[in-house]
C-alpha cells in the first residue's frame, strides 16, 4: 500500500508540475526579441592539390547577418557521426573560413555548419557538404 501511495503521488506531482507556466528568457517562441540564427548557406570546400605535403580542406560560407559565431561539425561519412571541430565558436567575420588541417589524404571528408547568436542560441545545422582529400 505504501508504495502505490508513493506512486500515485509522484503521478500528481508529475501532472502539476507539467501544468505550470514557463518563463525561459532566452526561450525564443516566448520572446520575440531573441532571432535565432538562420540556416547558413553557401557552404563550399577546396582541398589541399594531389602531391601536396600538407594536407588541409577550406571550409567557407555565406555571412550570417544575426549570427554572433559558427558551429563547424565534421564526420567521415554522409551519415556518420558528426563532431564540433571548433567547440569554442568560430566568430562572425567578413570573409568566414575554416582552415581544417586534422585531415589525411584518401579520406572523404563531410561538414555541416550552423550559426549562434550572442545568447548561445544555435540555429538549425546546415546539411552536410564533402569532399575527398587527394
Amino acid at each position: 500500500m505504501p508504495r502505490k501511495l508513493s506512486l500515485l503521488l509522484l503521478a500528481l506531482t508529475l501532472l502539476a508540475a507539467c501544468t505550470l507556466e514557463r518563463n525561459n528568457p532566452l526561450d525564443p517562441r516566448n520572446n520575440s526579441e531573441i532571432e535565432v540564427p538562420q540556416i547558413v548557406t553557401g557552404i563550399e570546400l577546396k582541398s589541399s592539390g594531389v602531391g601536396s605535403a600538407s594536407k588541409w580542406v577550406d571550409v567557407v560560407w555565406d555571412v550570417n547577418a544575426n549570427a554572433e559565431g559558427y558551429y563547424l561539425y565534421r564526420a567521415l561519412s554522409y551519415n556518420g557521426s558528426y563532431q564540433n571541430i571548433a567547440p569554442a565558436g568560430i566568430p562572425n567575420a567578413e570573409a568566414p573560413l575554416y582552415h581544417d588541417v586534422d585531415v589525411y589524404s584518401d579520406h572523404f571528408y563531410y561538414y555541416k555548419l550552423s550559426a549562434y547568436n550572442e545568447f548561445g542560441l544555435e540555429g538549425p545545422i546546415s546539411s552536410p557538404v564533402g569532399i575527398r582529400v587527394p
